[in-house]
C-alpha cells in the first residue's frame, strides 16, 4: 500500500472511463487535524498504531487505538471494513464488525477519524487557489474552473446556499484571463423596479452606469438569477444573443463585452415549468452548467476550513467535537463553519480543550422529513388560478410550441389551459400559420 497527498492520479495514470480507485483519507488522529491519503490495493490493509506503515495505515499518537484496530478488505468492487479490536469500530457513528463501505463513509477508530473515498481517475487537480479543499468534489471544481474559465460561454452555477457559488464565479473569472472587472449583481438585493437600471444602466445620467458596463472586458456575476423579474428577462436574453443592451430611458443600444456567469439556489427548470422563468433564457444561461456540492459531501474539507477560521494557537479539539463536526449536515455551508469557529474561539478562550458542549446546540442532526400531506383544496385551486393568469409572450409561446412538437393539445395540458385559449394566444401573436398544417385535428376538436 502506498501513501500520497494527491487526491487524483497523475497524468500518466489518467484513463478515460477507468473505475474509481478506493482510498482512505485520515482527517484527525493524535489530537490534531491531518490530511494523509492512503490508496487501497486489492487484498487486506490493516489499520492501527502498530501496523506496518508500508502494508497498512499506521496511526501513532492515539492511545485509544489497538495495535491492529481494524482492516480494510478490497474484494473486487466491494470494500469491507472489518473490526479487529475489543474497543470497537464505528462507521457513520454506528458500531460494525464487518460492513461494506460506501463513498464518503466516516470511520472512527479510537480517537482517529478517516473518510473512505472512491476517487475518480478521470480528473487531474488544477492549481486554482481560490477553491480550497482536498475532497474529490473540491478537486473536480478546480479542474472545472481551469477547463471552463478560458471559454467565452455563459456559465450557470447551481447549488444551495453556502456552497460557494461566488467563489467559483471569481475563480472562473481569474482563469478567463479577462482584463476587466468582476462585478456582482444580486437579483434579490434591490427592488424589482430598479433591477433593470442596475443591470443595464439608466440612460446617459452621470453615475447611472449599469453593472454590464462596469464589467466591460470582464465578468458579470448574476447571483440568484431566478429572481429576475419577467420584464427584465427578455432584455437579458437580447444581451446573450446580440451582445448589445439598452439602458433604461435610452434610445440607442450599446455593445456588451462581459462574460456572464449566473447562479441560482432555486430549481430553474421548475420555474420554467411554472412560467416564472423563460425557457429560452434558461437554455442560453445554461450553455455550461456546474453543480456545486454541499459541504456535507466534502467531509474531509470541514476541519481544514474550521482551522483557518479558529484563532491562532487555539486549544486542541475534543474527539467528541470532531465526530460531531464531521457528521453534521452543514445546511448553510462554509458560512456556518465560520460561525461555529467564531463561537468556539470566544467560548473556548483560555481552555485547554475545545469541547462539544461549547457548540453542541449548533451541531444537532437534521429533523426527520415532514410527513407529506395533500395540500388543501383551496391552496391547490389558488395555485391553478395563478398559473392560468400568466399569459405567455411571443417568444415563450414559440418555445412552448417547439418543446411540444407543435401539438396544441400538449401545449394546452402543459399550461393548464384549453386548446381554444392556446389558439387565441396564437392569433394574438400572429403565430397561427406555424401550426396550420400540423394540428388540424386538434383545432377541429377544440
Amino acid at each position: 500500500m502506498t501513501e500520497s497527498d494527491d487526491t487524483t492520479m497523475g497524468p500518466q495514470a489518467l484513463r478515460q472511463g477507468a473505475p474509481p480507485r478506493p482510498a482512505l483519507r485520515v482527517v484527525f488522529s493524535g489530537g490534531a487535524a491531518r490530511s494523509e491519503l492512503h490508496a487501497l490495493r486489492p487484498g487486506t490493509t490493516p489499520i492501527g498504531r502498530g501496523v506496518d506503515s508500508v502494508a497498512g495505515v499506521r496511526l501513532e499518537g492515539d492511545p485509544r487505538l489497538s495495535r491492529q484496530h481494524a482492516r480494510i478488505e478490497v474484494r473486487g468492487d466491494d470494500v469491507l471494513l472489518v473490526n479487529d479490536s475489543s474497543y470497537g469500530t464505528l462507521r457513520n457513528g454506528q458500531p460494525v464488525e464487518e460492513q461494506r463501505l460506501d463513498d464518503g463513509d466516516l470511520i472512527q477508530l479510537g480517537d482517529s477519524f478517516l473518510v473512505f473515498r472512491r476517487l475518480p481517475t478521470d480528473v487531474i487537480d488544477a492549481g486554482v487557489p481560490a477553491i480550497t479543499g482536498v475532497s474529490p468534489e473540491a478537486v473536480r471544481l478546480r479542474s472545472t474552473a481551469r477547463l471552463v474559465g478560458p471559454t467565452a460561454s455563459p456559465v450557470l452555477l447551481l447549488g444551495p446556499t453556502g456552497t460557494g457559488k461566488e467563489v467559483m464565479a471569481r475563480a472562473l473569472h481569474v482563469e478567463s484571463r479577462r482584463r476587466g472587472r468582476f462585478v456582482t449583481l444580486n437579483a434579490t438585493a434591490a427592488p424589482a423596479a430598479s433591477v433593470e437600471a442596475e443591470l443595464f444602466g439608466a440612460g446617459a445620467s452621470p453615475g447611472a452606469e449599469g453593472a454590464l458596463r462596469q464589467a466591460e472586458g470582464g465578468t458579470i456575476f448574476l447571483d440568484e438569477v431566478g429572481e429576475l423579474p419577467l420584464s427584465v428577462q427578455p432584455k437579458l436574453l437580447r444581451v446573450l444573443d446580440e451582445r448589445r443592451a439598452m439602458a433604461v430611458g435610452a434610445s440607442t443600444s450599446y455593445p456588451v463585452d462581459a462574460r456572464i456567469i449566473a447562479a441560482s439556489g432555486a430549481d430553474l427548470e421548475a420555474r420554467v415549468h411554472q412560467g416564472t422563468f423563460r425557457a429560452d433564457l434558461y437554455a442560453r444561461l445554461a450553455e455550461i452548467t456546474v453543480h456545486l456540492p454541499t459541504l456535507a459531501a466534502r467531509r474531509e474539507d470541514v476541519l481544514p476550513l474550521l482551522e483557518t477560521a479558529l484563532p491562532k494557537g487555539h486549544a486542541p479539539l475534543e474527539p467528541k467535537l470532531v465526530a460531531a463536526l464531521l457528521a453534521y449536515h452543514w445546511p448553510y455551508g462554509v458560512r456556518e463553519v465560520i460561525k461555529v469557529a467564531t463561537e468556539l474561539g470566544v467560548r473556548g478562550a483560555g481552555r485547554s480543550l475545545l469541547t462539544l458542549d461549547l457548540v453542541g446546540d449548533r451541531l444537532r442532526p437534521p429533523p426527520p422529513p415532514p410527513v407529506s400531506t395533500p395540500a388543501p383544496a383551496a391552496d391547490a385551486t389558488a395555485k391553478r388560478a395563478a398559473a392560468r393568469e400568466h399569459i405567455p409572450d411571443k417568444d415563450e409561446l414559440v418555445t412552448l410550441l417547439k418543446r411540444h412538437a407543435f401539438v396544441i393539445a400538449d401545449v394546452a395540458r402543459a399550461t393548464g389551459r384549453s386548446r381554444k385559449q392556446v389558439y387565441r394566444w396564437l392569433d394574438k401573436h400572429g403565430l397561427r400559420d406555424m401550426v396550420a398544417d400540423r394540428d388540424l385535428d386538434d383545432e377541429t376538436g377544440a
